[in-house]
């Protein structure tokens, strides 16, 4: 191997390497991947916004109900206490949240939209539109009806859910 050959990095697709190395790509493999894909692409535009993964989903309820306490918070996102605390800390140092302590009970946050808050609300939702036609682009209503009630059986599955 000469010196070119050695300096070039070794680039090829996830799917490639799969073929190459005979690995099977089944339903859960399909499903995973597509998520990633989503959230890596999606990712790119919260950023431009701004924001980072998940901080959307948090920003949403808040458009829903201002006043939301920190700890409701927790389990409208199935996440841990210390998620939700780094998440408000990085939302209300870009200026898209306030929280309050709550004037009945002193040890809890209650979560409020600043007025940047309050104006990604149109931007987030354009980005989410944008995002569902990019990735729906080329499946009739029909499919995407279908695998909206699939998806929603899958994770029924594995949550245990019914």
């Amino acid at each position: 191997m000469d010196a070119k050959e050695q300096s070039e990095p070794l680039t090829i697709t996830v799917e490639e390497a799969d073929r190459r190395l005979g690995i099977s790509r089944g339903l859960a493999y399909a499903l995973v991947r597509a998520a990633k894909t989503y959230l890596r692409v999606s990712n790119v535009g919260l950023a431009e916004l701004g924001l980072q993964q998940g901080q959307d989903a948090l920003l949403r309820y808040v458009w829903q109900k201002a006043g939301l306490l920190q700890s409701e918070l927790v389990g409208c996102l199935s996440v841990e206490p210390p998620t939700i605390t780094k998440m408000l800390a990085r939302l209300e140092k870009a200026g898209f949240v306030k929280r309050r302590r709550d004037p009945k009970f002193k040890k809890q946050w209650r979560v409020y939209l600043t007025a940047k808050g309050r104006h990604a609300e149109k931007t987030v939702q354009d980005h989410w539109t944008r995002m569902e036609a990019l990735a729906t682009r080329g499946l009739t209503a029909d499919d995407q009806r279908a695998f909206h009630a699939l998806a929603l059986r899958v994770r029924e599955n594995l949550t245990g859910n019914r």
